[in-house]
């Protein structure tokens, strides 16, 4: 399975054509994730740390990350939300190249100020989940990659007014979105994600069955077959 070595933190702005390859074989069940955590305060953390522009530092992404996952960060990324402002966006779970599952992996948002805005935790069998690269695009939406062994799959989350919705990945409750995006080719065309979704029939079985593409856009609101 190829995967993208760096993370990068991207302004919302147009950039040139670059692409994310990331492939696998059977689709899992899909996941079921936790209810966002509670427990957040307006408090600073003890060891803040944030650059000029007000992103949280990878240290102390970790120890949040630890707090609520048991996990170490593993890629961020940097948008300013209307509620919070500067608010970093951070994956906690597995890095590449992880030889055994993990059951809980989560994603946090947090201020400036090292608090916890927002969570969310995904309890099934992951691999891998990481921020992509880049983490951003010009919609503003967060993208996050997950491997649960086999192919990848991306979760993409939308910055509300006052908190994040999911648009794509695990759903609280209801196994998944309307849009399961898993075994995708992801590619920025004028600062936008394409993504490409592989569907596999798995007839007779998933090794040998015939798979096709299914390419989608965002439109401004969701994402729509190309």
């Amino acid at each position: 399975m190829r995967r993208i070595p760096h993370r990068l933190l991207v302004p919302l702005v147009a950039v040139a054509a670059v692409s994310i390859t990331l492939v696998g074989c059977d689709k899992p069940a899909p996941a079921q994730s936790t209810p966002p955590s509670s427990a957040h305060t307006d408090e600073p953390g003890p060891t803040t740390t944030v650059d000029a522009a007000g992103a949280v530092s990878t240290a102390e992404l970790t120890r949040l990350c630890q707090a609520e996952f048991g996990q170490d960060s593993n890629g961020s990324t940097l948008i300013t939300h209307d509620a919070w402002g500067p608010t970093t966006v951070a994956a906690c779970g597995p890095t590449q190249g992880s030889t055994s599952p993990v059951e809980t992996v989560g994603v946090l948002a947090v201020d400036h100020r090292s608090n916890v805005k927002w969570s969310q935790a995904y309890q099934g069998t992951y691999y891998e989940l990481t921020m992509a690269d880049p983490g951003t695009d010009a919609s503003g939406n967060v993208f996050v990659m997950y491997n649960p062994g086999r192919y990848d799959g991306v979760i993409i989350l939308r910055p509300t007014r006052t908190g994040i919705d999911l648009l794509v990945g695990p759903q609280p409750g209801e196994g998944s979105s309307s849009l399961d995006f898993y075994g995708v080719e992801m590619h920025l065309v004028s600062g936008l994600y394409e993504i490409t979704v592989r569907h596999d029939d798995c007839i007779p079985d998933c090794a040998t069955s015939e798979s096709y593409p299914e390419t989608f856009t965002w439109n401004g609101t969701t994402y729509v077959s190309k």
